[in-house]
């Protein structure tokens, strides 16, 4: 009998069996790796919202840190008129994320005498999605008055 290289028929099966559960194990992980991609951009698009609202307020004075001038400078939408005020139609953000939220929330930092001289900014961008868990960006700051006061 000749000497005959190749691979019999048990060793082709075994080799199929394990590529075949190989691609199985990929198959299976590629729909949870698009829902991973997919909340990655979002978040990263929520934050560069919220980044991007805190640089429109700070660019404002002190003193227009109240409903009506953030208002006109069309920082905010129209409702509510108290703090959390919401900027999800102003800023369109539903072009942005899927069923978002955005939020402004303005109040005093400061403690004792200085209680007017500091305000806290947060701004909160939330959103829905194929994964519910986790879809909420804060970004905070801190503003003075940097009015140079005389006594």
């Amino acid at each position: 009998m000749k000497n005959r290289s190749g691979l019999t028929l048990i060793e082709v099966m075994i080799a199929v069996m394990v590529f075949s559960f190989a691609i199985t194990v990929f198959a299976a992980l590629f729909p949870l790796a698009m829902r991973m991609r997919s909340k990655s951009a979002n978040v990263s698009q929520a934050i560069t919202i919220a980044q991007q609202k805190i640089e429109q307020i700070r660019a404002l004075p002190y003193d227009s840190m109240t409903y009506s001038a953030l208002r006109g400078a069309n920082v905010i939408d129209a409702s509510p008129t108290t703090s959390p005020y919401t900027f999800t139609s102003v800023d369109n953000l539903a072009g942005k994320l899927p069923e978002p939220a955005g939020t402004v929330t303005v109040a005093n930092a400061g403690s004792g005498a200085n209680v007017s001289d500091l305000k806290r900014i947060d701004v909160t961008v939330s959103w829905g999605g194929i994964i519910n868990n986790g879809n909420t960006v804060t970004v905070s700051t801190t503003i003075s008055n940097k009015e140079v006061r005389t006594r």
